[in-house]
């Protein structure tokens, strides 16, 4: 998240963030340059509406550089739309924080219960960047820190939407997954 950060330097440049974890670390790690330039579901709000926020944003501010910064999750709801703002020409980035899992209940089970139920939480490390490339967009795989900035550098040079996919450790945990591990355990007296 740093180095997005550290990347989309301009006062215009817009993020929008969605997801469990990767919304919580996107929030920690965003310098706001200008009002309404980082959008996001809020706190307890319904992921998996990033793209179709990117796409208004886009629509919004045709001059912007925009980002949706979402996890692997929250990117499978909506994953088609992809589809819609390839078909009408739009030039967008998404970043992929991609653990392989819903993460946040995945580590909040971890906290709770001594372990994950990974029948219910575990997704496989889903080609995103593969999918994207399949419906005419650009797509990037990410597996260490020094393939993300010229990952970057493509994906915002290409003239459609393209997407990077960064293999994240699945085994890191937010503040939010340990405050959502703690949701219900405490008892009244």
């Amino acid at each position: 998240m740093r180095e997005l950060d550290n990347y989309l330097d301009k006062e215009d440049d817009i993020i929008i963030a969605d997801g469990g974890d990767t919304h919580t670390w996107i929030q920690l790690g965003r310098t706001v340059r200008k009002p309404y330039r980082l959008l996001d579901h809020g706190l307890f709000g319904c992921i998996g509406g990033g793209i179709c926020n990117t796409v208004t944003a886009r629509l919004l501010h045709p001059e912007s550089r925009l980002a949706l910064v979402t996890g692997d999750g929250s990117l499978g709801f909506n994953f088609m739309e992809i589809n819609t703002a390839i078909r009408y020409g739009m030039k967008f980035v998404i970043v992929v924080c991609n653990d392989a899992s819903w993460g946040m209940i995945r580590h909040s089970q971890q906290l709770r219960f001594g372990r994950p139920f990974d029948f219910v939480a575990w997704l496989g490390a889903t080609p995103y960047h593969s999918m994207v490339e399949g419906m005419g967009g650009k797509g990037f795989l990410v597996t260490s820190p020094e393939e993300l900035r010229p990952a970057l550098d493509a994906a915002f040079a290409a003239d459609t939407v393209a997407l990077v996919n960064v293999m994240a450790d699945p085994e890191v945990i937010s503040p939010a997954s340990t405050s959502l591990s703690k949701l219900g355990a405490y008892k009244s007296e």
